[in-house]
């Protein structure tokens, strides 16, 4: 059976947004590997908003870029070490939020969005300053910073993935992750999703692909 324009165009459409999807992931490679970092240098994380700032596992765990932003507060998915029994600058211990989930579209973040954005909240109250991490930097973590500006700031998804965005233009939740968030706009805005998204995730790969373009 042939398939109709409509069916045609879809997919056309689909395919180009998969392969800009593609390579903007390899424009993000080249942008910056992601390899172990001398603990001797300096390497910061993305500043997201006053004291707080979203990066990968080598920032978190760099002795020098936690000292230099008096980092107290940290919220992490995996690292081989932490920097709990690591001796700071003024004695300071850093307190850990530990969210156990893969970067894969079946893993249930959304339960996690309240209590990391308690762990944030708790912190700048007492004047901390909070690092949000997963292993890369891009997905589940964005997807936890994302659900905290949200919430703090009263934003629908699209205008707090922006934010987030082009303060860290390498974030991406993957699929799963953006539902969620999605759920989650439903939540805060009494079941209304202000965001709209005619054709889904595929808006949202289109929206990197600008964002991409223009720097």
């Amino acid at each position: 059976m042939e398939k109709s324009k409509t069916q045609q165009k879809t997919e056309t459409k689909r395919n180009h947004h998969h392969n800009q999807h593609r390579n903007s992931l390899s424009h993000q490679k080249t942008i910056r590997p992601l390899q172990p970092q001398d603990e001797d240098k300096l390497d910061l994380p993305s500043c997201i908003m006053n004291s707080l700032y979203l990066g990968d596992c080598f920032q978190a765990t760099n002795k020098k870029s936690i000292d230099h932003l008096k980092i107290t507060h940290i919220v992490n998915y995996e690292c081989v070490k932490n920097m709990e029994n690591v001796k700071l600058k003024d004695n300071r211990q850093v307190k850990y939020l530990r969210i156990p989930i893969e970067d894969v579209h079946t893993e249930d973040i959304y339960q996690y969005f309240q209590e990391a954005h308690n762990f944030i909240e708790e912190a700048m109250f007492e004047c901390g300053i909070v690092l949000v991490h997963c292993a890369a930097g891009v997905s589940r973590s964005s997807t936890i910073v994302i659900s905290h500006v949200m919430k703090k700031m009263g934003l629908s998804f699209m205008f707090a993935f922006n934010m987030v965005k082009r303060r860290r233009r390498m974030i991406m939740p993957n699929e799963g992750f953006f539902n969620q968030l999605l759920e989650w706009e439903r939540k805060l805005n009494g079941g209304k999703s202000i965001s709209q998204f005619k054709d889904g995730y595929m808006d949202l790969l289109e929206i990197e692909q600008q964002m991409y373009s223009s720097y």
